[in-house]
């Protein structure tokens, strides 16, 4: 029963992140290291490679798996997949927290497979988080061109990327013309005032795109919370994990996709079909709060 729940919570890991999150309490299931061999077979990565990575995906201990990941790099230099899990490690704020090597292990990665939709969208995510929007707006501009299925959502994404590049540049030349304006106070006095609405309509500016901003934080920390409560379960605190997801389901709602929604909806409900015959209070409870939610 405890596989068929790690499973679940996986899966929606794979949904939120697209990558396999590597923590001292998580490990790749047997499927999910069968797709990656798959994957790595089908680009002829060499098999000692190949074995080096699978070996770090069933590794918990996460230093244990960075060097493992660096060795399978160093067996075979296209394999794209250790290389986004190198940038999935340092992105991760509790173990490489270094933004410059994310970057720089994700651009590899795509370097190497350019058909790999989901690594356009870790680059994009981290670039803006280095506060490199331009690159962002590029990187999602690729990936609008190469997957046409998902062209609306890179376009959203290159667009907000454009926008706080944009607010970015005119702050910052705002700043120079103060600095300017500043030096020839005696003879550029009356343009001191210019320059202050200048600020103005670049800090209004600002607000706008820093709202879109402000929702992609939102959604990321929806995700993370679901993850939390889901936790809950695969610790048999069934009552924490429900009430949890209760208690944030209308904001979950407004921030996140419709399918990540109903996935997660769908292994809620399986978790209260696990507790029907050992709980029967708590199991007809949820039952009455599944119909209130209308889900």
């Amino acid at each position: 029963m405890k596989k068929k729940k790690f499973g679940n919570l996986l899966t929606v890991v794979f949904l939120i992140f697209g990558i396999q999150i590597l923590s001292q309490a998580r490990t790749a299931t047997i499927g999910q290291i069968e797709q990656y061999k798959l994957k790595l077979k089908k680009y002829n990565i060499k098999k000692e490679s190949s074995d080096i990575l699978v070996k770090a995906l069933q590794t918990e201990n996460p230093s244990e798996v960075e060097k493992l990941l660096l060795k399978a790099v160093e067996a075979d230099k296209r394999n794209y997949i250790a290389y986004e899990l190198l940038g999935a490690y340092y992105q991760n704020e509790k173990y490489g927290n270094d933004i410059k090597k994310a970057l720089e292990y994700y651009e590899k990665a795509l370097e190497v497979n350019p058909d790999e939709e989901k690594i356009y969208l870790q680059l994009g995510e981290n670039y803006i988080r280095a506060n490199d929007y331009d690159k962002a707006a590029n990187i999602y501009g690729q990936m609008k061109s190469r997957f046409s299925e998902n062209s609306v959502k890179a376009e959203e994404m290159a667009v907000a990327s454009a926008e706080y590049a944009r607010s970015s540049k005119m702050a910052e030349k705002t700043r120079e013309e103060q600095a300017l304006y500043s030096k020839k106070s005696d003879s550029f006095a009356g343009f001191v005032a210019p320059s202050a609405a200048f600020e103005s309509g670049a800090n209004s500016y600002t607000k706008e795109s820093k709202k879109r901003y402000d929702f992609e934080e939102d959604k990321k920390k929806a995700k993370e919370e679901i993850l939390a409560s889901l936790s809950y379960f695969e610790n048999k605190q069934y009552e924490k994990g429900f009430q949890s997801f209760y208690e944030n389901y209308s904001r979950y709602a407004d921030v996140l996709d419709d399918g990540l929604i109903e996935e997660t909806i769908k292994i809620i409900k399986k978790y209260n079909e696990e507790i029907k015959n050992t709980n029967k209070k708590l199991y007809r409870k949820n039952l009455k709060k599944f119909k209130e939610l209308e889900i």
